[in-house]
């Protein structure tokens, strides 16, 4: 890993008070891969489960996402690798069709790679390195991203 000094409010605040250290890059020695600033990764989260007290049936059990994330920086915390990171959200294009009613529909209906486009920055978050499973790769098409992945379909190097 190699060391640099930026330091942003968000890391100041999430350590607070543990060790902490910013990095150029990470190596993940369980994944095989490298990850910097730049870099796009993939994070597999279940949803938040909703129960009800008085719900007879069981709530059936939810089923883990994937969601795409552009990483900003790379630090340890008391040894543990994070990530802070922008998500990256479906692009999702109106349309108005014969009858003037508007329809929403996914910009990727080409059957291409996904359109994505970042979330707003102030939307922030802190990724555990663990939690990584695959990186991504999100190149520039127009005013959007086009995202390819190897669960997408789209299989590539990286190294």
């Amino acid at each position: 890993m190699q060391q640099c000094s930026d330091v942003s409010a968000l890391w100041t605040q999430y350590a607070a008070g543990r060790v902490f250290r910013l990095w150029k890059r990470a190596k993940s020695n369980r994944h095989l891969f490298k990850v910097h600033a730049g870099a796009t990764s993939s994070v597999l989260q279940s949803p938040p489960t909703q129960t009800d007290a008085n719900a007879a049936q069981s709530v059936p059990e939810a089923v883990p996402e994937l969601h795409f994330y552009r990483v900003l920086d790379v630090a340890t915390i008391e040894q543990q690798v994070f990530f802070s990171c922008q998500r990256w959200l479906p692009r999702v294009r109106h349309l108005v069709v014969n009858g003037g009613s508007p329809q929403t529909a996914s910009a990727a209906a080409d059957g291409g790679p996904a359109m994505v486009e970042l979330e707003d920055p102030s939307r922030r978050c802190i990724v555990a390195c663990e939690s990584v499973k695959e990186l991504a790769l999100a190149l520039p098409s127009g005013s959007a991203f086009r995202l390819f992945s190897k669960r997408s379909g789209f299989p590539f190097k990286c190294g």
